[in-house]
């Protein structure tokens, strides 16, 4: 059967629209495609800009893309030619977010990420990036890669939880997903010195869901942090157990103990009979009193009344013993928190000084200034002396952020570890060398040598294998891997590596020496004079 005119009219509108790319491509497929099966058929055929993933790419037509595609290219050039062009690396990121192209964001972002992996506001605008271009699932899998390069960004797990909370609201594992994220994120930043943010947001959360006894738990915690406003946490303490029912805010354990000492000291304190009788012989007195007594009414007179209608009296005498019983145990509840604050504010007064001495928290690539360099180390070093361990890393590793450019903060940190917790030493080495100090040579030559100090040959030679690739005009790593091929005993790559410096040097002068160090090394092992003397004479002078 032939198809109608008004059909094939929107069929030939809607060809009209794809040949329209620029509006297309970029999200705004026209409503006509969907009037007719035909013409969706078209829109199907439609080549799709997605850098890979499906997702919306951001282009137009040829020569837009082929404009667009020189000027990232000039902007890409910069950096190639100077990674450590942090400026360069700004325009790169802000051009490729300006044009929407998230294959080219992509790429960038990934790029920059391997040299500066600390800047957090970057990961916070490539997830918003793949959140408005892709998908939530790829927003989300950006967050995950960003705390895990700088999980002490409080800033960072902030914007992560608030995404979730907006995302998967109408989830049946809403709470629980976003309750296990608060909970890592407390983990992994809860003990910075200017972490109250997060636990602000943790405590509104549970008041939100009603959870009031894990607000009491999340108090507890936070009142044994060292933060910049510990005053307020516990102050908002003394107002959460000040309007809510002790029943209601505290475990089932503690009330019931609480309680339990409650009923103790109003017996104890409750005066019965005459002074110098105890109260149980008043008690045996009392009973006997009413033995005795023949004037007693009627059975069913003095009767307590069916529930529900008991009198006004008894009433107020109900209401005011409850009043009691919840002033006392309010009162022990926050006694007990209260010697937790005045310990935790004894050691924030220890730290205040040197907290009121950074001055930038976080990564920059600018120098920083010698006296906040010097409030470092000595912050560091009384840390060490008075703290505990787990409270020592933290601060090292906030260091690291606002000093990840220096080696002797890296170098610090080490000589900490590899008495503290020698097995996280080579990860802390990896981090300095393959990341942030990839052209400063000094740490990853000791790197290197702790490798072999451990007896580990084969990773302190590829160590050294790597750094010749990266700063291949510096001769010091091959020097390196030559001595620890030569003490792990392989005479064969020894001779190798000279014949490598041999040949690849453009120095005459260092060609020969070179040349004289290979034929000492032979002389010295199992080889014949004519070796000797073939090694001598390769060098042209």
């Amino acid at each position: 059967m032939p198809m109608p005119s008004f059909y094939l009219a929107l069929v030939f509108l809607s060809w009209v629209d794809w040949l329209d790319g620029p509006r297309l491509l970029n999200g705004c497929v026209s409503r006509l495609f969907f009037f007719s099966p035909a013409s969706f058929l078209l829109y199907l055929r439609l080549p799709r800009v997605d850098g890979g993933c499906g997702c919306v790419g951001g282009a137009g037509d040829s020569k837009k893309e082929g404009k667009e595609s020189a000027e990232l290219e000039k902007y890409w050039q910069v950096v190639r030619s100077n990674p450590a062009d942090f400026t360069g690396w700004t325009y790169l990121l802000q051009y490729v977010e300006q044009e929407n192209n998230l294959a080219a964001a992509r790429e960038a972002f990934d790029k920059f990420f391997s040299y500066y992996p600390y800047c957090y506001g970057y990961w916070k605008k490539f997830a918003d990036m793949e959140k408005k271009l892709c998908s939530i699932e790829k927003a989300e899998q950006t967050f995950e890669r960003g705390v895990a390069a700088i999980p002490l960004s409080v800033d960072l797990w902030i914007h992560y939880i608030n995404f979730v909370k907006l995302h998967y609201k109408d989830k049946e594992d809403y709470y629980t997903k976003v309750k296990n994220l608060f909970e890592r994120a407390i983990e992994s930043s809860g003990q910075d010195f200017r972490s109250d943010r997060l636990w602000d947001m943790f405590v509104t959360w549970e008041l939100e869901n009603k959870n009031l006894k894990e607000v009491t738990a999340i108090y507890e915690r936070v009142l044994q942090v060292p933060t910049q406003l510990y005053g307020h946490h516990f102050e908002k303490f003394q107002e959460h157990v000040k309007t809510h029912l002790p029943k209601d805010i505290l475990s089932t354990d503690e009330f019931l103990q609480l309680r339990q000492q409650y009923m103790e000291s109003m017996r104890k304190a409750t005066p019965v009979g005459p002074p110098g009788q105890s109260g149980d012989e008043a008690g045996t007195a009392q009973m006997e009193i009413d033995e005795d007594d023949g004037d007693a009414p009627p059975p069913g007179v003095d009767d307590a009344p069916p529930p529900g209608v008991e009198d006004a009296t008894k009433e107020d005498t109900k209401a005011l013993k409850n009043d009691n019983e919840a002033k006392y145990i309010r009162d022990k509840v926050v006694e007990k928190r209260r010697e937790l604050f005045k310990a935790n504010e004894a050691e924030v007064g220890r730290r205040w000084a040197f907290e009121e001495g950074i001055k930038r928290p976080y990564f920059h690539v600018k120098p920083l200034e010698r006296l906040q360099l010097k409030n470092w180390r000595e912050y560091l070093d009384f840390e060490t002396q008075n703290g505990n361990h787990a409270r020592t890393v933290i601060l090292y590793e906030r260091c690291l952020i606002a000093c990840a450019l220096y080696e002797d903060m890296w170098m610090k940190y080490i000589k900490y570890l590899d008495t503290a917790e020698p097995e996280k030493v080579n990860d802390v080495f990896r981090r300095a060398c393959t990341t942030h100090l990839v052209r400063k040579p000094s740490i990853s030559l000791a790197w290197a040598a702790y490798e072999e100090k451990h007896g580990r040959f084969e990773e302190a030679s590829t160590i050294l294998a790597e750094m010749e690739a990266r700063i291949p005009d510096l001769l010091e790593p091959t020097l390196r891997r030559i001595n620890v091929e030569r003490r792990r005993g392989c005479p064969e790559k020894v001779e190798e590596l000279y014949r490598k410096c041999i040949s690849q040097t453009e120095s005459t002068s260092l060609k020969s020496h070179f040349a004289g160090k290979l034929a000492r090394f032979l002389h010295k092992g199992p080889r014949c004079v004519g070796e000797r003397k073939e090694t001598l004479g390769a060098v042209s002078v």
